[in-house]
């Protein structure tokens, strides 16, 4: 059986450093196994009806940029024919190949061969030939350059087609590693997940083993290796320790961000169980996983699993000391305490291996015996192992051996007297100098008790002893203290000069705060305004782009903090330039979706900050001309006409309209044509409302002209004069228009609002006695608001109660009627164009 001695990585998963992928380089060709044609081997080749010997020149560097600069000129030669042409650049392309050491072409010339060889095609080579040339490219691709060899799947398409291919299985693995060195640079996994599937005729062992390579210079994902875990047949053991450690890199790198991540360790899990049950190893670090990274139902899952094995006893039995002391630790963390005694029972003891001890005296622990039998078993076994030569006494007297004692105690919920009894004897006899990992432990186990009082004071103590969480383990434990800061800020009454106290020692150890924590903080800030130091902290904390002026991070990698503040800018209401200060660290540092600028401009718009509204209207038209990103929607045009017309924002308006003539995908139909109407009619600039009413007289009739447009255009009128008005509503026939209740009401305004109130009288008494139109309450309130004169309205009052009694019923005692002394506004009399939610 497999025995995975990994745990000292295993121990660091959740340090990013221990899963640092290497930096873009090519993928290993030299010992490929797949290669039937060698660039550095002396095997003959057919190269343009001769023979052609390819082996490694000492002169590389200096060779291959003569020959570079040689290509160069006959592929920018405009005077040489076309044909002669591609003769001499395909040879020329093969001694550039010929010059190469392992066949690589560096990432820098990528961009220049690629232009040449998609010029040439396929065609120009021998199956060989194309095949080295695809080698020499692919082994140097990566991210940088990836898109300039889009041309490549063709390439690997002719090679399918021809008969080497259907033939000779070395070439088939040949042409599918250049395929999967090259779609494994892509982010979107699925496509290498539907190419692996359509190789039925490839050994699906050697694709795994492929593509493993491939993920040697790119980051893994847990859903890769469970693809790979389920084409191999796990019959080599050292192709299942490199996917287990793949897979557990790619979930440590996927930790908090891809919520499907407890599905791919079940499905892991599933794998390991139907394909070798008898490899304990894999259960062992997978389990051990989830434990440090507080995946519990997961775990618990895992050791269920191993419960129920049938041939544990083996698997026990076969456990090194080392793994057995952390599959015990885990154990009992979780309460499978008989399956922890269980492994104890089973396990082959070897009295001189200090890992062995350790268990021993966990035994003594889970047995229940007191303080001193414990102390006395440590003192019996340190004396024993001193005799011995090797370090085996030292190692159990060592912080790393408490460490684990004291693990074991509190999982068993051993009392606080216990632990500061255990300490002192280890202090006192063994000269103990705890570290970070004694106090996470103590921290970690006071933050699930929800006593972040306990965790303060153990935090205090480690300060005491000089612990310095920053240095320890490369860091690893200050996630541990994050915890405790972010419980300690959301739950403490303190004052805030007390939390910033505590949150500037944890800084003191150098190291930028874990997502959670940065979010935490940052609401602390939002909560008291502190909006400089939330600007400082979110430069300090978040790490920086290499590209600041492009650069930007995905919602996802920060979504508490996103949301956070993306809610304060919607929500806060004291003062709207906070709002449109924390928006600014909104868009400095992430892609903001395209969803969320909606409610953005509306917040600006409805505090009177039409200005901002702007701003991000602009900010995203760049970033659709910079980025390809979704441009503005026909819904963000409609809104803002309508806003910065009622808001009278001149200069935005006119750039709007000037910004839709030139965006040739927005569908400018009559809703658009009322929204810029709207725009120009609040604004009273009658000459571009009438150019607006003229295109929107010019569509068809079933598609034109509305009630909405009426309506404008009878405001319009009404703010030249009331002549104006009449002469555009007594010619509404001749545009074919018939009006509605809605425009009577917008006519009578018109009449009012130029102190007409007695023809406005007449007009609605006569379109009573022609029952043209369906007076209703609204419209009789709307008229006795905009009049004025207490005579008229006592006329119009009179005339009503007669006509209507009903309806003037309804509108005294729905109160829809105002005493008011001074006109209304014009511009929020009809809500012209639907709003956006």
């Amino acid at each position: 059986m497999l025995q995975l001695h990994i745990l000292t990585q295993l121990r660091r998963l959740s340090r990013l450093k221990s899963y640092r992928i290497a930096t873009r380089g090519p993928f290993v060709q030299r010992n490929c196994i797949y290669r039937q044609f060698h660039l550095t081997s002396t095997s003959s080749a057919k190269f343009d009806s001769k023979t052609t010997t390819f082996k490694e020149e000492p002169t590389y560097d200096q060779k291959a940029d003569d020959l570079l600069l040689e290509l160069n000129n006959i592929y920018k030669d405009r005077i040489i024919g076309t044909k002669l042409k591609r003769k001499r650049l395909t040879e020329k392309v093969l001694d550039v190949v010929r010059s190469l050491p392992d066949g690589v072409f560096k990432p820098v010339t990528i961009p220049f061969m690629s232009k040449v060889i998609n010029f040439l095609g396929p065609s120009q080579f021998d199956y060989e030939e194309l095949i080295s040339v695809l080698q020499a490219v692919v082994s140097g691709l990566d991210s940088t350059n990836v898109r300039t060899c889009q041309y490549i799947p063709i390439f690997c398409n002719e090679l399918v087609n021809w008969e080497s291919f259907k033939k000779d299985p070395l070439v088939r693995l040949q042409v599918v590693e250049i395929f999967i060195n090259y779609i494994t640079l892509s982010t979107n996994r699925t496509l290498l997940h539907k190419y692996l599937d359509s190789l039925d005729s490839v050994d699906s062992n050697d694709l795994v083993r492929i593509t493993l390579e491939a993920f040697k210079t790119r980051a893994p994902d847990s859903k890769t290796m469970v693809k790979l875990a389920e084409l191999s047949d796990f019959k080599d053991n050292l192709i299942l320790n490199e996917i287990l450690i793949k897979f557990l890199e790619a979930c440590d790198l996927e930790l908090g961000k891809n919520t499907q991540l407890e599905d791919s360790i079940l499905a892991f899990l599933g794998i390991i169980d139907s394909k070798c049950r008898n490899d304990f190893s894999a259960y062992v670090n997978v389990l051990y996983f989830c434990s440090k990274n507080n995946l519990n139902s997961l775990a618990k899952t895992t050791l269920g699993k191993i419960e129920s094995m049938p041939n544990n006893k083996v698997i026990f039995e076969s456990l090194s000391p080392e793994d057995t002391n952390v599959f015990i630790l885990v154990a009992t963390r979780y309460s499978f305490i008989p399956l922890a005694k269980r492994a104890i029972e089973l396990h082959k003891f070897n009295a001189g291996d200090s890992n062995d001890c350790i268990t021993t005296s966990i035994q003594t622990l889970l047995q229940g015996e007191p303080m001193e039998s414990l102390v006395a078993k440590l003192e019996q076994q340190i004396k024993s192992l001193e005799n011995d030569e090797s370090e085996e006494a030292y190692h159990l007297q060592s912080v790393e051996s408490y460490n684990k004692i004291l693990e074991a105690v509190l999982n068993l919920n051993k009392s606080e007297e216990y632990i500061v009894e255990l300490t002192n004897w280890w202090k006192t006899e063994h000269g103990l100098e705890r570290n970070s990992d004694s106090f996470a432990l103590l921290i970690s186990k006071s933050l699930d008790q929800n006593d972040y009082h306990k965790g303060l004071k153990y935090f205090e103590e480690s300060l005491d002893e000089y612990v310095h969480w920053g240095v320890d383990e490369e860091g690893i434990n200050m996630t541990h203290l994050y915890r405790l800061l972010s419980m300690y800020l959301m739950e403490s009454s303190d004052a805030i000069g007390e939390k910033f106290t505590i949150f500037q020692k944890v800084k003191s150890f150098g190291h930028r705060l874990d997502k959670e924590t940065l979010a935490v903080m940052a609401k602390l800030m939002l909560n008291q305004a502190y909006i400089g130091d939330l600007i400082e902290l979110l430069e300090r904390e978040l790490p920086p782009f290499e590209n600041p002026k492009s650069d930007r991070y995905q919602v996802f990698q920060y979504s508490s903090l996103y949301n956070l503040l993306m809610d304060f800018v919607l929500t806060y209401e004291k003062d709207s330039e906070i709002n449109w200060l924390v928006y600014g660290q909104i868009q400095k540092y992430f892609h903001v979706p395209q969803e969320s600028y909606i409610p953005v401009m509306k917040f600006f718009c409805e505090h009177e900050r039409p200005n901002a509204a702007y701003l991000i209207f602009h900010t995203m038209r760049s970033l659709h001309k910079k980025k390809g990103l979704d441009p503005p929607t026909e819904e963000i045009y409609t809104y803002l006409f309508s806003e910065f017309g009622k808001q009278l924002y001149e200069e935005g308006v006119f750039k709007l309209h000037l910004f839709l003539k030139m965006d040739q995908k927005v569908n400018v139909d009559i809703n658009m044509l009322n929204s810029i109407l709207e725009g120009y009619v609040n604004l009273q600039d009658i000459l571009k409302a009438r150019d607006v009413f003229n295109n929107a007289l010019s569509l068809p009739k079933e598609k034109g002209i509305n009630e909405t447009t009426i309506n404008l255009m009878l405001k319009t009128n009404t703010y030249i004069s009331l002549q104006h008005t009449k002469n555009f509503w007594n010619n509404l026939s001749q545009i074919d228009y018939t009006p509605t209740a809605s425009n009577l009401k917008q006519y009578l305004i018109a009449h009012c609002y130029h102190g007409k109130y007695s023809e406005a009288l007449e007009v609605l008494q006569t379109s009573r006695s022609y029952g043209d139109f369906e007076i209703d309450s609204g419209l009789l309130a709307t008229v006795y608001n905009w009049t004025l004169s207490p005579k008229a309205r006592l006329q119009l009052k009179k005339w009503a109660e007669s006509e209507f009694p009903q309806l003037w019923k309804q509108v005294e005692s729905r109160n829809l009627i105002q005493e008011n002394t001074e006109l209304p506004t014009l511009i929020d009399v009809h809500k012209n164009i639907r709003s956006i939610e």
